[in-house]
């Protein structure tokens, strides 16, 4: 199953959300980068919530690498605002620390992953109880 994605600004958390399904690839994940920063409310530092819950994460180290180093040429246009990573286990999760680990010095973006959604919503709107 091809990789898809849904973008939309959530007002309630102020910030953009987007919710991917399918099989993760680095191709598709350079398409999909380049698809939130051209939405019209995207802007230098703006946060964003990525809901992988729904997407198969099972890549080897090859295809995280060429993830960050897209994020990494959009560093400039991402700016300096939150990633949160939602993703449904701790495979996804541990990809998620290696891609985390990968743009640190590359990237201004302060990036995190999380398997319960409610804490990367918490996190992005600085509220120290997800509750």
């Amino acid at each position: 199953m091809a990789m898809s994605w849904e973008i939309v600004w959530d007002e309630g958390l102020g910030a953009v959300r987007v919710t991917i399904h399918g099989v993760f690839t680095s191709v598709e994940f350079a398409l999909m980068s380049e698809a939130v920063l051209s939405q019209p409310y995207w802007y230098p530092g703006a946060d964003v919530l990525f809901d992988y819950r729904d997407c198969v994460i099972e890549q080897g180290f090859s295809e995280i690498h060429s993830a960050a180093e897209s994020t990494a040429s959009a560093a400039d246009r991402i700016g300096g605002g939150k990633a949160a990573l939602v993703v449904a286990n701790m495979v996804g999760f541990g990809t998620a620390r290696q891609y985390q680990t990968l743009i640190e010095n590359s990237a201004k973006i302060s990036l995190r992953p999380f398997i319960e959604i409610a804490e990367a919503e918490a996190w992005l709107r600085d509220d120290p109880d997800p509750a």
